[in-house]
Order: structure tokens, then C-alpha cells, then sequence
């Protein structure tokens, strides 16, 4: 099964570069928030202090189906 982290929908999402990092991970994203083990709407240690935020440049219908369509991606 292809999982796909919600971190790819998030406004604090780092799309270029190496790795998978944010600006609440920038030294990587731990993995238990990239295999959805947990989800990073409340604090997870590390995090600075910054939480998932959605990207309304990304569109879909509700399922992880999703277009990417914002700047990081262009």
C-alpha cells in the first residue's frame, strides 16, 4: 500500500532539496508522522512549536488523491 504523508498538503511543506523536511522538521520529518503513524495536528516533540497546516494550493476531493498546483511545485 503506497502511503502518502500529509505533509505533502502542508503550507510548511519543504518540496525541494533532499528529504523529506519542513520548517517544523528541518533537520527531517520524523517517521512516524511520514508513515501517518501520527497525525501533526497536535504538538509532536521537535516540532518548533508549528503544526500541519493545509496548503489550499493543493486540490482534491477529500481522499489522498491529490494535485499539486502551488509554487513549491511549479
Amino acid at each position: 500500500m503506497l502511503i502518502i504523508p500529509q505533509c505533502v498538503r502542508c503550507v510548511h511543506f519543504a518540496a525541494k532539496g533532499k528529504g523529506m523536511r519542513c520548517r517544523a522538521f528541518p533537520g527531517g520529518i520524523p517517521r512516524d508522522i511520514l508513515m501517518r503513524k501520527v497525525l501533526h495536528d497536535t504538538p509532536y516533540p521537535g516540532d518548533n512549536g508549528i503544526l500541519f497546516e493545509e496548503d489550499l494550493h493543493w486540490a482534491g476531493d477529500g481522499d489522498d488523491d491529490f494535485t499539486p498546483t502551488g509554487p513549491a511545485f511549479e
